[in-house]
């Protein structure tokens, strides 16, 4: 007997967006003096500390009482302190020491690939609102850059084919205190700084980061944002130029940081196919109501799915295929009704989202969108946080969701559609009674 509840997969090919760095030098190598050697050592020592300070404030411990000479963690102390001080160590300790520290002076745009992942953070919302493919998805995109010197740019790669009016610059949605507080979730309130779209937020009365419509007011010159297609590949690549990091921070000489967000709306079936496949019963036209499964697969950096170009563009620009960022949150917002299997190692957390200050976020998108923020959603997050001596290669969120549907409206055309099927049925039987009928 033919199973028709028997489902089947469209097969979709799996693609990965990409983040990286333009680093001034590209993979410089260079014979480094003793300064450069010296200075190298400094920032090891340093490192060492501060992953010592890491690890001590992780597992609640004190530094102060910590005993040098017996535990593990002093006697680690105690070898960085009496080199930093000029102490002798012993002597495979100072050759591996030596040797790092002129592996890296050899490779200076390396260090600035460090420092860049150390202050760069990566912000995505994908808000899911319905199984209908006719329906729009949107896609949103934050970056929080400090201000590196030896960084040139930050590079996106999404694997949709966009025009470039359909990347919006949502940053200054952020001004209205209810929304930053609600990204952020910290207690935030904003003032304008200097130009239009150009807004600081605070922490109390702590600066916090600055925001800045960089994509509105610069897009026809390319000096702070590039638009362009992957070679080879129905892809765009989005690039945020140094110098719309420097125009947006207000202290030139501090450590503040630049905030922007973009977002992509995800309105056509080929662009929601990008991250999400879809599984139908063969037998869905037949039945009541009926069992959608989606498979919500977002990657980032994920090599072997990227185009050749980009896998080249990052190897040449940024030197190692990491992803430039000390941090990653991905959240997925979706109907509450949606049953759901989670897998990754980096999954958070997940709560009730309230629909206020979300309706006000997406207020200038699609009236379902509105609608469905209304009745209420889930989010699911997903947080990934790079270590000292090891940063994030790439990431995987992904998400199995069962939708129960109902399809009261089709039944009711079928119950029409029979009552309509009987009325021309008995409408005929009585033209052929009338007409054969009579003659007997």
């Amino acid at each position: 007997m033919l199973n028709l509840r028997r489902k089947k997969v469209k097969e979709i090919e799996a693609k990965s967006i990409a983040l990286w760095c333009k680093v001034r030098g590209g993979k410089d190598v260079i014979e480094p003096n003793k300064a450069q050697i010296a200075q190298s050592t400094k920032e090891i020592i340093s490192e060492k500390l501060f992953e010592v300070a890491d690890y001590a404030a992780s597992n609640s411990l004190d530094l102060k009482n910590i005993d040098l000479e017996s535990d593990i963690l002093g006697k680690h102390i105690q070898k960085i302190l009496n080199y930093s001080v000029g102490k002798s160590l012993g002597e495979e300790y100072q050759c591996k020491l030596k040797d790092k520290a002129v592996e890296r002076a050899k490779h200076p745009s390396r260090s600035a690939l460090n420092e860049a992942t150390k202050g760069i953070s990566l912000h995505i919302n994908y808000w899911h609102f319905s199984v209908d493919s006719e329906k729009s998805d949107v896609l949103d995109i934050g970056l929080m850059l400090p201000k590196i010197e030896a960084v040139e740019e930050l590079c996106l790669y999404l694997p949709i084919k966009l025009k470039e009016n359909e990347i919006l610059d949502i940053t200054s949605l952020l001004k209205h205190n209810e929304i930053s507080t609600a990204i952020f979730n910290e207690n935030l309130s904003s003032q304008q700084y200097g130009t239009k779209d150009h807004y600081k937020l605070l922490k109390g009365d702590k600066y916090f980061c600055s925001l800045r419509s960089f994509l509105k007011n610069d897009i026809n010159n390319g000096e702070e944002f590039g638009f362009r297609s992957a070679a080879g590949d129905d892809g765009v690549i989005i690039s945020i130029k140094s110098e719309a990091i420097e125009k947006a921070l207000p202290d030139k000489n501090g450590d503040g940081k630049a905030y922007f967000r973009l977002r992509v709306i995800l309105d056509s079936k080929d662009k929601k196919d990008i991250f999400i496949r879809k599984d139908l019963p063969k037998d869905k036209y037949f039945v009541s109501g009926f069992e959608v499964t989606e498979y919500i697969d977002f990657r980032i950096n994920e090599t072997r799915l990227l185009p050749q170009s980009v896998q080249e563009e990052i190897e040449h620009l940024q030197g190692r295929d990491i992803i430039p960022v000390n941090r990653i949150d991905f959240l997925l917002a979706t109907t509450p009704g949606a049953d759901i299997k989670i897998s990754g190692t980096s999954f958070h957390k997940s709560r009730y989202l309230e629909p206020n200050p979300w309706k006000k976020y997406l207020e200038n998108g699609p009236e379902d969108i509105r609608k469905t923020i209304e009745t209420g959603m889930v989010v699911y997050h997903w947080k990934s946080v790079a270590k000292l001596d090891k940063p994030i290669e790439d990431f995987l969120a992904f998400v199995k969701l069962r939708i129960r549907l109902s399809q009261s409206k089709k039944i009711a055309f079928y119950f029409l559609w029979v009552i309509v099927l009987g009325g021309v049925g008995s409408l005929l039987a009585s033209l052929v009674y009338s007409f054969f009928g009579g003659e007997s």
